[in-house]
């Protein structure tokens, strides 16, 4: 796992508990990283990538996964939850508005979601989308922003906001 994922899911350790969702939790060690928190008591993660799933469940046994199509109309999380995470996934998504509101529903507490703020679309074939900071807050209207976090990177001699990791409240 690379470092900034690593940062990410550290990041969103420090405002989750109870039961938590990591959509798009790929080969589960971010997953693990959540599951390790005192406050919370059960973590399921759930990604599209069966391969991702089956060496999540054999890596990380006591913490349950599952394989789902965030694109799919039919998407839903399948248990009761008081955070959703989800981590440098909605760009990747067809309908990232429909991906949104289904896990707004989701969540009995808040959202942990994480997006890259500059263009990547150009550079990353696999991410149909460009955000801006205020597109993504947007999303949450009347949730409360528990925090608000840019994710620095250097490039070349200056450093740069290259994405927003964003905490919000259900209201």
């Amino acid at each position: 796992m690379k470092q900034a994922h690593v940062h990410r899911y550290n990041e969103a350790a420090c405002f989750v508990s109870g039961r938590v969702v990591d959509l798009a939790c790929g080969w589960g060690m971010g997953t693990s990283i959540l599951a390790d928190v005192d406050m919370v008591d059960s973590v399921f993660g759930m990604d599209a990538d069966l391969e991702a799933i089956n060496f999540a469940s054999r890596q990380c046994p006591n913490i349950a996964f599952g394989i789902s199509d965030f694109n799919s109309p039919d998407f839903h999380v399948p248990t009761a939850v008081d955070w959703v995470v989800s981590l440098e996934t909605i760009e990747h998504l067809e309908d990232p508005i429909q991906f949104v509101a289904k896990i707004k529903d989701a969540a009995a507490v808040g959202v942990v979601v994480s997006v890259p703020i500059e263009p990547t679309k150009s550079k990353n074939a696999f991410h149909l989308h460009d955000f801006t900071a205020d597109q993504v807050d947007s999303w949450f209207p009347r949730w409360t922003i528990k925090a608000d976090r840019r994710l620095m990177q250097k490039v070349g001699n200056r450093t740069i906001a290259l994405g927003k990791l964003g905490v919000y409240l259900k209201p």
